[in-house]
């Protein structure tokens, strides 16, 4: 028979998640009717093996075999836990990144998520049966590539920042991380560009001792223009059409644009440094609802096998 309370504690320690949490998150009448299924199952197993009648017997082996699929190392519950544990934790890179420049310690907590999803995903989803883990794992450690981008540069703006009025005019731009989702919003990439580019330009033209400022700026006007294209490059793999040679034209256009307002020593250095560390933030915004999607992707049969699986057994007594 099996041991609920030993499965539950290692579904906990595994992904984090009790399973009721899990079937809440695939279905929210599937936790209700899993209980019940226990419940049933327990009283066949606490009667004798004699007293039970055929039909009986014919229940509690189906009983049996539903719970078997759904508990174990391989069991569906484990598998849709680790899914949805690192679809949270995305979600919570995505909302942090944009606020690295905000709140330094937001820097931190970050860095500590994104590695936390990356070896997570390598554990729980690459070793796992789905048929698309290694592409989850994959775009994950991307994510988690970005936010150390990101974070490198903050602690590098840290280090070389000259003047206090960086983090106050960085909260200028924190409103870029309304479009930072670029998931399902194909315009969403160009709309953030548009953004940089328009604080850019309004910014400030007074000239500050802001030498070092300037050179960190040089050295990553180039690294972030080419994130940008492979943002961008991305998105357009998400299309049922192909990109246009005049569409990618136009990209690099926009996009050698915006590096050369960046290193365009006439723009105030502590601004341009701002948007730089803002479009870092859109990079890996876009890379974990990239993850976050691949992630529905992988759920989608375990939850259709999970709800009618279920749903069946659930509804026999």
């Amino acid at each position: 028979m099996i041991n609920f309370e030993r499965e539950e504690a290692e579904l906990q320690a595994a992904v984090g998640l009790s399973s009721e949490a899990i079937l809440s998150g695939l279905d929210a009448s599937s936790a209700r009717r899993l209980a019940d299924v226990r419940q049933r199952f327990e009283g066949f197993v606490a009667g004798q093996e004699l007293r039970l009648s055929g039909p009986q017997r014919l229940e509690r082996d189906r009983l049996d075999s539903l719970l078997q699929h759904l508990y174990g190392d391989s069991g569906l519950l484990l598998r849709a836990g680790a899914l949805l544990s690192l679809r949270d934790r995305l979600f919570r890179i995505s909302a942090l990144a944009p606020r690295c420049m905000a709140a330094p310690e937001s820097s931190d907590r970050l860095r500590r998520e994104a590695l936390l999803a990356r070896t997570f995903a390598r554990e729980q989803v690459l070793r796992s049966p789905a048929p698309n883990g290694a592409r989850i794992a994959e775009l994950v450690s991307r994510v988690s590539q970005s936010i150390t981008q990101l974070d490198r540069f903050c602690a590098s703006l840290k280090l070389r920042d000259t003047e206090r009025t960086t983090h106050r005019r960085a909260l200028g731009l924190y409103s870029v991380s309304d479009v930072a989702d670029l998931g399902n919003e194909p315009k969403s990439l160009a709309d953030g560009i548009a953004f940089v580019l328009r604080r850019l330009a309004d910014a400030s033209y007074i000239r500050q001792a802001t030498g070092k400022l300037d050179t960190l700026c040089g050295e990553h006007a180039g690294s972030i223009r080419d994130l940008l294209w492979d943002a961008a490059e991305a998105g357009y793999g998400r299309r049922q059409t192909p990109a246009t040679l005049l569409e990618l034209t136009e990209l690099d256009q926009v996009l050698e644009a915006l590096r050369s307002k960046l290193t365009d020593t006439a723009v105030d250095a502590a601004e341009r440094c701002a948007g730089i560390a803002q479009l870092y933030a859109l990079v890996a915004s876009s890379r974990a609802a990239d993850a976050a999607n691949e992630i529905d992707t992988a759920l989608a049969p375990i939850k259709h096998t999970v709800v009618e699986g279920i749903g069946a057994e659930g509804s026999v007594g």
